[in-house]
């Protein structure tokens, strides 16, 4: 593995945890109050009242993965990593969880009773928030070497582990997609468009309104007032795509995200890991890797991360 491909992969799950932990301190936050007093910098304390650095379940689950990706692909393992999280404050940044969503509850409390990956996840069409989307991104680079129809495979194995809607499922998958492309070395919105002709024949007729702004690349041409930052998968999808599409760097990117406001911890942990793979490691600002709530296990977790992807067999 390339040291260029190595910083990318680290940056990829670096910049999930490093947006997450801007955004908390301001989630629920309006737009029109971010707009008054931007978010420009790692904050503390504010609507979870957390110190600096401190990052949400997003980065927990997403680390968690990882771990257990460490000892090879098993999804019946993330899932019991899951229920160790939630049970016993799993890596988290100060043994305690906090803002649990809760389709991603519900479904590791069905785990805890029977343990089946395969009934646990929640499959109401209302259950289509982003709490599987958030975690995806060590599954997009475990599988980036794969073909399209394996990365979809694992995208959706993985996303339904709580998020079993077909339309949570696309958006992983795609997002996964995305995650391909850019470590193809294709720019960003060229990896949009491929990740929209191979996702496109996978969405089924009545789910198409759901993706088309992204399929259409109509997204990429909106202003901030058509961009939600809902907890909705699409919504949250929409919005990293688009704050990722006119960034000039990591940095642009992910504060763009958070200042939206809403679920800013979300936008800004799904927005941080495409930037952070668009622009790699190095181009994440040094105070925010050093501020961040166990920086040097988060950091070392993501770079043996990615010493370990160039190991496994394609």
């Amino acid at each position: 593995m390339s040291v260029a491909k190595r910083g990318i992969m680290v940056g990829g799950i670096l910049g999930v945890v490093i947006g997450d932990a801007l955004g908390v301190p301001v989630e629920f936050k309006s737009r029109s109050q971010l707009e008054k007093r931007p978010i420009t910098g790692m904050t503390g304390f504010g609507t979870h009242n957390q110190p600096a650095g401190t990052w949400s379940d997003d980065s927990s689950l997403t680390l968690v993965t990882v771990e257990c990706l460490l000892k090879g692909y098993d999804p019946q393992d993330i899932m019991t990593g899951f229920h160790s999280w939630l049970a016993r404050a799993h890596m988290t940044p100060h043994s305690k969880c906090f803002d649990i969503g809760q389709t991603t509850f519900n479904a590791i409390e069905a785990f805890a009773s029977n343990r089946d990956i395969h009934t646990c996840g929640c499959l109401g069409e209302y259950s289509n928030g982003n709490g599987s989307l958030m975690r995806i991104m060590p599954i997009a680079l475990y599988a980036h070497a794969r073909q399209p129809e394996s990365i979809v495979q694992m995208s959706f194995e993985i996303s339904q582990l709580t998020h079993a809607h077909i339309r949570s499922k696309l958006a992983c998958a795609y997002y996964s997609l995305i995650v391909h492309n850019l470590l193809q070395g294709f720019e960003f919105r060229e990896s949009l468009l491929r990740a929209s002709g191979a996702i496109q024949p996978l969405i089924p007729a009545e789910e198409g309104v759901h993706f088309e702004r992204l399929l259409t690349g109509s997204i990429l041409r909106c202003d901030s007032g058509a961009i939600s930052s809902s907890e909705y998968v699409i919504d949250t999808l929409e919005a990293s795509v688009w704050c990722c599409s006119f960034s000039k760097s990591f940095r642009d990117a992910v504060l763009a995200a958070v200042n939206l406001g809403g679920d800013s911890d979300t936008t800004g942990a799904v927005t941080g890991g495409l930037a952070g793979v668009m622009y790699g490691a190095p181009a994440i600002p040094a105070e925010w890797r050093e501020s961040i709530s166990r920086g040097k296990e988060v950091a070392q977790l993501a770079t043996s991360f990615a010493d370990s992807l160039v190991q496994i067999p394609h």
